[in-house]
C-alpha cells in the first residue's frame, strides 16, 4: 500500500512539474505546457499540430488541408451573328410630273401620293438604304429661273413624302430645265421632261 501512495506521489510532482494538458499552449508547431514543455500523447511522442491526429514527432504525418476548388471558366463569349447576304442596290425610279402634280403645281396629287407610298414601301424592304436622292425636273416652258425653283419646289415634296413614310437618308435637288430626256419640241417629249427621279443607293438580302 506504501508503494502504491508513493507511486501516485512522484506521478503528481512530475505533472506539477510538466504543467497539465489543460494548460497546454501550442508552441512553433509543438503543443508545449504552462511549463514549455512538449506535451506527449499515449505513445510518448510529442504532439504537434494541435493534436495527435494532426501529427506527432513518433512520424504521423499532418494531413494537409484539401486546396480550394478552382473558379469555374467563364462563360464563353456568344458568337456573334453573321451578317446575312447581300448585294448592292443601285436604281433609279422615274416618275412623270404629270402623274405627281397639276400643271404648274408642286402639290401632290392623289395618284402621287398612291405611287409614292408604292416606292416607300419597296424601300422599306431593303435590307440598307445608304442614300436617297429625288431630283426635279422640268420641260423649258417658261423663263429657267421659274424652272429651276418649281423643280426644287417639286423635289422637296415628294423627300418630305418619303420621309414621313419612314424612308431615311433623303435629299432633293431641282435641276430645272438642264437635264431633258427628251427634244422640248412637241408636247409629248414636254410631258417626258417634266418628271421626278429617285436615286436609291443600298441594299437587298440575297435570300
Amino acid at each position: 500500500m506504501k508503494k502504491s501512495v508513493i507511486a501516485v506521489s512522484v506521478l503528481s510532482a512530475a505533472l506539477a512539474a510538466c504543467g497539465t494538458m489543460s494548460d497546454a499552449k501550442p508552441w512553433g508547431n509543438t503543443l508545449v505546457d504552462s511549463n514549455g514543455n512538449g506535451v506527449k500523447a499515449a505513445s510518448g511522442c510529442v504532439i504537434y499540430g494541435g493534436g495527435p491526429a494532426q501529427g506527432d514527432s513518433c512520424g504521423v504525418v499532418d494531413t494537409p488541408a484539401p486546396a480550394p476548388a478552382p473558379a469555374p471558366a467563364p462563360e464563353p463569349a456568344p458568337e456573334p451573328t453573321p451578317e446575312p447576304p447581300t448585294e448592292p442596290v443601285y436604281e433609279t425610279v422615274t416618275i412623270s410630273g404629270k402623274t405627281l402634280f397639276a400643271f404648274d403645281s408642286a402639290e401632290l396629287s392623289a395618284e402621287g401620293r398612291a405611287e409614292l407610298s408604292r416606292v416607300a414601301s419597296e424601300l422599306g424592304g431593303l435590307y440598307e438604304v445608304n442614300e436617297v436622292i429625288v431630283t426635279g425636273h422640268t420641260d423649258s416652258l417658261g423663263s429657267e429661273a421659274y424652272n429651276q425653283g418649281l423643280s426644287e419646289r417639286r423635289a422637296a415634296t415628294v423627300k418630305h413624302y418619303l420621309i414621313d413614310k419612314g424612308v431615311k437618308n433623303v435629299s432633293s435637288f431641282g435641276a430645272g430645265e438642264t437635264q431633258p430626256v427628251a427634244p422640248n419640241d412637241t408636247r409629248a417629249n414636254r410631258a417626258l421632261n417634266r418628271r421626278v427621279d429617285i436615286r436609291v443607293d443600298g441594299s437587298r438580302r440575297t435570300y
